[in-house]
């Protein structure tokens, strides 16, 4: 062998070496697709500069994402930093998917930042496996203008049950059949934030089924008196999400409930209206709570960097990123001072929902950390109560008698 042949080989294992050490470096995001905000994406170039490293950030609709991140984990293998929907987050952990992180946010300083909720969506076993990302919940939106129309006050929207039935009745005698007083969804989720109060923070409490009481009857009650009087929009099951949306921004509909996704749609529309944003309505004599959404950060377990994706997590939610994406995009944030921030002043929505989100809770989580998906709102169980209270108009008390029966037998099985 020459010595050409021998430098030759020696500058190729070189190159190889070189490539090896950058493959190393390569620190990589899964992400969605609708959240590449410019915010984040100036954190994460100063991270990689800051780190020496090559980010690979990958983008997925979630349903394409879960399918992603199931093959990963079966294999052992997947990204340093993923966002999810926080409702995966205790699933993932339970399956030992998840890095667990309680030790490096207890050390953290500013985790005492946040809503107190977006760390019950994050906590499985009394430990801790993500960030909140994005804190949103349900709110009632109401149109201002049909309500000064009917002859009802604009700035005093119904609190209660009974001022919810009284207003959607007054709405109804006052203008008539073609606007409707409110608009049901076909996804079963929008009505759970009339359970979730003070009374009911939960939907499983102390081992069975938490929402067996008077007051949720009455308002179960109240809901299907609503619907079966013609006050409402009823779309068909199986029709589009935006059907009961579109049907507000169109005021055809008086009152929904939405979030603060469709803030900027409503500040985009052609034909102008007032509307406010307030707590759902809640069981008389209780707190106003509501259901929470949004998203969530986490390492897995066989990150190769996990040191510096909690670096990454926190440049991600630090206060001032988060005003960054909100001024961009309107999107709600997990953290208290994010709230209070001057900055945010008059951005449509966030005044509003600031005590929104401090009261939210993940209302169904103890079921989802027992596999019950069939007694949340996306599951068989509870879509038939649905149906017969606000489609089928069955007995409200038969029907909550029979979902409470089978979801404290599933629980108690799941127990086992």
């Amino acid at each position: 062998m020459t010595i050409a042949t021998v430098r030759t080989f020696a500058a190729a294992a070189l190159l190889l070496l070189v490539q090896s050490a950058v493959a190393q470096e390569t620190f990589t995001i899964y992400w969605n697709n609708n959240h590449v905000y410019d915010a984040y994406q100036e954190v994460i170039d100063d991270f990689a500069a800051d780190h020496g490293v090559e980010v690979d950030l990958q983008t997925f609709a979630w349903p394409d994402m879960r399918t992603k991140l199931l093959t990963d984990f079966s294999a052992q293998q997947g990204p340093d930093l993923l966002e999810v929907p926080a409702t995966w987050i205790t699933e993932f952990a339970g399956l030992g998917a998840l890095r667990d992180v309680t030790d490096d946010i207890a050390a953290w300083d500013e985790s005492s930042d946040w809503f107190e909720g977006t760390w019950t969506e994050v906590t499985l076993d009394e430990r801790r496996y993500g960030l909140k990302l994005h804190h949103t919940a349900l709110a009632l939106f109401y149109n201002k203008d049909l309500f000064e129309q009917a002859g009802l006050d604009p700035e005093d929207p119904p609190e209660t049950m009974s001022e919810f039935y009284a207003t959607a009745e007054a709405l109804a005698e006052a203008l008539g059949p073609d606007v409707l007083s409110f608009g049901f969804d076909t996804d079963p989720g929008y009505v759970m934030p009339f359970f979730a109060s003070e009374e009911t923070p939960f939907l499983i409490e102390d081992g069975e089924i938490a929402i067996d009481t008077p007051t949720i009857r009455e308002t179960l009650q109240t809901l299907q008196d609503i619907s079966d009087a013609g006050w409402a929009l009823r779309p068909e099951p199986g029709a589009a999400y935006q059907a009961t949306r579109r049907s507000f921004f169109e005021q055809r509909v008086a009152m929904i409930l939405s979030g603060p996704w469709d803030i900027a749609n409503l500040e985009s529309l052609e034909s102008d209206f007032d509307y406010g944003i307030s707590p759902v309505p809640r069981v008389e004599g209780a707190g106003a709570l509501s259901t929470v959404a949004g998203t969530a950060i986490a390492i897995p377990d066989d990150a190769e960097h996990p040191e510096l994706a909690w670096d990454l997590m926190q440049r991600l939610t630090a206060v001032d990123v988060e005003v960054a994406a909100t001024l961009e995009t309107g999107m709600m944030m997990p953290r208290a001072s994010w709230a209070a921030d001057p900055r945010l002043e008059g951005v449509p929505g966030v005044a509003e929902f600031t005590p929104i989100l401090g009261a939210a809770t993940p209302f169904d989580i103890a079921a989802r950390n027992l596999g019950l998906g069939d007694i949340t709102p996306g599951g068989d169980v509870f879509e038939q109560l649905y149906q017969t209270v606000v489609y089928a108009r069955g007995d409200v008390d038969a029907a909550l008698d029979t979902y409470v029966r089978e979801a404290n037998r599933m629980i108690e099985r799941a127990s086992d």
